[in-house]
């Protein structure tokens, strides 16, 4: 075996290891998993839909809220066919993506700029404590580094060669990249004004063929859009108007960069690998410095996850499920959760419904109901609720079931 070779072997599987060692304690299983699974498992249970899951904490001055994209659903779909809506394959699935992504990044800047700063750039990939902490939970932007990583070689090629079918490339993966990150419409416009100014004989073509790919990319959106009045445009518009003259409404944070991770990962590859030429010790160092910090990050923990309170787990939901399926809830039953500001309860209606074949009753049907099942901290007081989904089925009688975490109670509520 090649030396190379040999070298990239135990980065991936070093990579592998950050990623899945202690996996079932580290997984993330929250609110935003459980509307994205039970958005996609509804296009295959109830009905199809071009729009994608509605974000809970975003919607406009004029109350219209606003949806993602469709693509990222549909790409869960045959996941969910493939391992039987289980939560805990589909999120290995996004482990293992990661780990694609660095790979070709790897062989792409392997073929353009060399081994060394290949396999500087795999490990400044892999090593981030982002793209670690992102391989664990499902969520839809985590597609967008892989879909940036095309798009930058593509328009390295086109820039040394400009050419139709890559022009059309680059849009069609900007179209995707906008139905996954409406922010993702910047990186697009830079791409459309570098086409524009790249020096090329049929220019307006070209720039024509961007235009469809990200039509043809962003598809599920344009048909809806042209079906429903403009319905995305204009509460995308109404929302930049609010967060202009609204401080604070929206903040931009890191997430709104990730497509770009692979770059920041290119970027320091060639500014090592440059020191790696002058000394290697420095070299060297510096990525020792790089790994030690973004290991002990505080986004990171080996022991147990990071976006879930301690001790809860997809197995606490899991179990949660498994106890209130063996309590054969009547036919009029809900769920709630207190633990953060999901109080609907998304993970546990996942599970429920397309695990154990018991649908909760609507995320708004809370007061005619046969029972309703809460998971809450012990000291909780159920007799004086401070929050609507239990407020308007007060009064109610307490029966307390087995519960998966000893600070935490499970209670079935009936009249």
């Amino acid at each position: 075996m090649k030396r190379a070779t040999l070298i990239l072997i135990l980065v991936l599987l070093a990579g592998a290891f950050v990623r899945f060692y202690n996996f079932p304690a580290r997984l993330i299983f929250g609110p935003e998993q459980g509307i994205s699974l039970i958005t996609s498992a509804e296009y295959i249970s109830k009905k199809f839909s071009l729009l994608g899951q509605l974000d809970l904490i975003r919607d406009t001055s004029k109350h219209h809220i606003i949806f993602s994209g469709s693509l990222f659903n549909y790409s869960l779909v045959p996941l969910q066919l493939i391992f039987n809506y289980a939560p805990y394959p589909i999120t290995i699935f996004f482990a293992l993506l990661n780990l694609i992504t660095g790979l070709i990044l790897y062989l792409l800047t392997k073929k353009r700029l060399g081994f060394k700063t290949a396999i500087f750039a795999l490990i400044f990939f892999l090593f981030n404590c982002r793209m670690i902490q992102h391989s664990l939970f499902i969520w839809i932007y985590n597609y967008t580094p892989l879909v940036f990583l095309f798009s930058l070689f593509l328009f390295w090629d086109y820039a040394k060669k400009p050419n139709s079918k890559n022009a059309f490339l680059i849009g069609l993966l900007s179209g995707i990249g906008f139905n996954l990150l409406y922010p993702y419409l910047f990186i697009g416009f830079i791409y459309f004004l570098l086409i524009f100014l790249t020096r090329s004989k049929n220019k307006i073509t070209r720039l024509s063929l961007f235009l469809l790919g990200a039509i043809i990319g962003n598809l599920p959106m344009v048909i809806f859009d042209l079906k429903h009045q403009f319905y995305h445009l204009n509460t995308l518009f109404q929302y930049v108007q609010d967060a202009l003259s609204l401080p604070g409404k929206s903040q931009i944070t890191y997430y709104h960069f990730l497509p770009l991770y692979p770059l920041y990962a290119l970027f320091l590859a060639i500014v090592v690998r440059l020191i790696y030429k002058k000394s290697k010790p420095i070299a060297l160092l510096a990525i020792i410095i790089y790994l030690f910090i973004n290991l002990n990050s505080p986004v990171n923990n080996f022991h147990h996850s990071t976006g879930m309170l301690p001790g809860i787990t997809l197995k606490t939901f899991e179990t949660l499920s498994e106890t209130i399926a063996t309590d054969s809830p009547p036919a009029k039953f809900n769920v709630a959760v207190l633990l953060d500001f999901d109080t609907r309860a998304h993970p546990l209606r996942y599970l429920l419904t397309y695990r154990y074949q018991f649908e909760p009753a609507g995320v708004t049907e809370y007061q005619n109901l046969d029972a309703l099942y809460v998971f809450l901290p012990k000291d909780y007081d159920l007799n004086k609720p401070q929050v609507w989904e239990l407020q308007v089925y007060h009064p109610y009688q307490i029966k307390n079931l087995p519960s998966p975490h000893p600070d935490y109670q499970l209670c079935k509520l009936t009249k």
